[in-house]
């Protein structure tokens, strides 16, 4: 689909440098494989030979000021899929998803107010033609209109059909497309629309116009459309492809250029007489194009995949750094340079230098399930063909069993455990020269294995059971069962001090060794597939989602963190207080030098401020999440609460002591059990009885 095309801006204080991660100072969790990022791109958008914009799954939304070199993060406050963006200008735009997100800003992104559009979950293309005049449309013939920029919106259908994409020439010529051929056109401004006949029964995804006569129309199974008389004629032209065509964009009469599926991307310099194709490489689709002038493009897609052109297409530069895509589960951080990840098909990714470079190590084959490193030398990888050990660095392996093991642990570089698919543990004193089957007791499969010295260690099973040992594995018995339905994750941090996590969410704590166990509140039911504890009181927990929980106080109180991705999360490690990394699916690598930016309070700006503020929250209203902005002009002790409309305390934010800056402090019903839908108040109290208020609205 012709995405939507809105740009967003932000101070200069806030900028993300992506290419290069060193290049500035880091704050929260940032991506460091893919990059620049992650996150599927549904919409990009050039605004200016210089000025870019982007949006995407998971509420990301990006933006470049060097012609798409670079890209840093803006904040929304939402976490939904946003399939389009709509800028007429650097500082004025909207951005849209599902289900009813519609987001706009008057200063270019570094604020946004979600606007009321009713109750229309399946939105798919957003379009505006001035400051005033914009339009929507979505699922079975939906269109919108507003004529204020977005504070009101008039609704009709106008089609049977889904459609996908709309366009505006002007603030009256306009044609949407979408399912079975479906091409409709106003030249009203939408007050009545008429069918054109498309030549295709294909579904169509984009389409765009240079002026009221000369536009393209994209679609699936290779299926381009152009018109030169406004759509009274609309001519098939062949793209020597059958790939599904997502996005087209027409720079004059001349050149037009269009992307879709197997990172596929096409070109026409005659009006579409010849179509040629480039491959860029990948298997993933590309879902939007778009063109500064004739030379300079910009195409995106999937897992954020991005590719530049300066000469007008001929050639396209990966713009992206992709070090593997595969379903990473097992990390290893040696320390803060040393870094080994793992899962996939023969894959294990080695980083040197803090994750600024990450290099896929050879040698290995089959799944692999676990790897660890004692130290930057030796280390060991369990796959589904066995063990295999490095003595190097991972430059050679040699294998040292067969037995599939789903986690591996050392405690030194020669004692060690495995744990697999079927009830046995096997163990090694030397290094892994040899491995000794032991009895778990278990009849099922093991997950996970730990030991806090040579002599007592746990196993997880499939089913919820923990089994454990005191005297390094000679005898394995039963310490706890039921804990949960499965335990995906285990951590001691002493002999008596651990953690389990499982599905729905669930968190429980041991102080006696695993014999007995107390649940802990995660406020969430998603899956929690990792826990790590880098000293007693502070820990992460990561899982399905994105989810990502954080604590201080031992996991009394868990707050959730936000890891600017919905991917599947599978391991969470970190080698210090502050310094961490969790890997997931599709790649997904993700790290953090500031304890992950805490329980949701980011600071924007170490500027002192005027005096104490409390912004207006936004989106307003908000669902599920909303973000709150408030300054501290000198060290305070700062208390940020939410309320009911009864005056009852159901939220506390913050309470604690904040240096002077501006703070952001992203709030989640799903975090917090108990809260109303309707009004809230939110307040900000400091020291010396300093106190502000403000309303917010909850929907549910």
């Amino acid at each position: 689909m012709t995405k939507i095309k809105f740009l967003i801006f932000i101070p200069a204080f806030l900028l993300i440098y992506f290419i290069s991660p060193n290049a500035y100072s880091q704050t929260g969790w940032f991506w460091q494989n893919p990059l620049p990022q992650g996150n599927n791109i549904n919409d990009i958008q050039f605004v200016s030979t210089t000025t870019a914009f982007a949006c995407g799954q998971d509420g990301t939304v990006l933006k470049s000021l060097d012609g798409c070199l670079t890209w840093f993060p803006l904040t929304t406050g939402v976490q939904t899929n946003l399939k389009a963006l709509s800028f007429i200008n650097e500082n004025t735009g909207w951005v849209m998803g599902a289900p009813n997100t519609v987001l706009r800003t008057y200063n270019g992104g570094f604020s946004w107010t979600a606007l009321n559009i009713g109750n229309y979950t399946n939105i798919n293309s957003i379009n505006f033609v001035n400051a005033s005049t914009g339009f929507i449309v979505g699922a079975n013939g939906l269109f919108l209109k507003t004529s204020d920029g977005g504070d009101s919106w008039f609704a009709s259908t106008i089609s049977i059909y889904s459609l996908s994409d709309v366009y505006f020439a002007d603030p009256f010529w306009g044609w949407a497309v979408g399912s079975a051929g479906a091409i409709l056109y106003t030249f009203n401004g939408g007050s009545n629309w008429y069918w054109q006949n498309s030549q295709t029964g294909q579904s169509l995804n984009s389409v765009y116009f240079i002026n009221t006569s000369v536009g393209y129309a994209a679609g699936n199974y290779g299926t381009i459309l152009r018109t030169n008389d406004s759509g009274a004629n609309w001519i098939i032209q062949n793209a020597n492809t059958t790939n599904n065509i997502l996005s087209v964009f027409v720079n004059d009469f001349y050149n037009a250029s269009a992307c879709g599926y197997n990172g596929s991307i096409y070109n026409t310099t005659d009006a579409g007489t010849v179509w040629n194709v480039q491959q860029m490489g990948i298997p993933t689709p590309l879902s939007s194009i778009s063109f500064a002038n004739t030379n300079n493009g910009i195409c995106a897609g999937q897992l954020g995949y991005m590719t530049r052109t300066s000469n007008g297409g001929i050639n396209w530069i990966s713009l992206s750094k992709i070090a593997s895509s595969s379903y990473l589960k097992s990390l290893s951080v040696v320390d803060e340079s040393v870094v080994y990840a793992a899962g996939g098909i023969a894959t294990v990714l080695k980083t040197i230098n803090g994750g600024f470079n990450w290099t896929a190590l050879t040698g290995i084959s089959g799944i692999v399930n676990a790897v660890f490193f004692t130290d930057v030398f030796n280390g060991w990888v369990a796959s589904s063909t066995g063990i295999r050990n490095t003595t190097d660095g991972g430059f050679t392996w040699t294998v040292q069993s067969a037995n599939n093991m789903n986690s591996i642990f050392f405690f030194n570089s020669n004692y060690g455990w495995g744990c697999g698919v079927s009830w046995f543990i096997i163990a090694t004193t030397n290094c892994g020269q040899s491995w000794e089957a032991q009895s778990s007791g278990s009849t099922g499969s093991l997950r996970a294995i730990q030991f806090i010295n040579q002599s007592t260690g746990w196993a997880s099973e499939s089913s919820g059971q923990l089994r454990k040992t005191t005297n390094g594995g000679t005898n394995w018995f039963l310490a706890a069962f039921g804990i949960a339905s499965n335990i995906n994750s285990i951590f001691f941090a002493s002999e008596n001090t651990g953690w389990i996590t499982g599905g729905s969410g669930i968190i429980s704590k041991s102080t006696n060794g695993g014999i007995s166990w107390i649940p802990q509140n995660s406020g969430i039911i998603s899956d929690l597939n990792s826990i790590h504890f880098p000293n007693p009181a502070t820990g992460w927990a990561a899982g399905s989602a994105g989810k990502i929980l954080w604590t201080s106080n031992g996991g009394n109180n868990w707050y959730s963190q936000n890891g600017s991705t919905g991917k599947y999360l599978t391991v969470v490690k970190f080698v210090n207080h502050a310094t961490g990394w969790i890997v997931g699916d599709e790649g997904t690598i993700i790290k953090t030098i500031d304890g992950g930016g805490s329980v949701g309070i980011n600071i924007i700006s170490t500027e002192i401020p005027a005096g104490f503020s409390l912004n207006q929250n936004y989106p307003n209203p908000f669902n599920p999440q909303t973000v709150i902005r408030y300054t501290v002009p000198k060290s305070s002790f700062i208390s940020l609460k939410i309320f009911d409309v009864m005056g009852r305390e159901v939220a506390v934010l913050v309470n604690q002591k904040q240096n002077e800056g501006t703070y952001e402090y992203t709030f989640n019903i799903s975090e917090h059990s108990n809260i109303p839908s309707g009004v809230l108040f939110y307040r900000l109290q400091a020291e010396n009885n300093f106190t502000l208020t403000k309303k917010m609205i909850l929907l549910k």
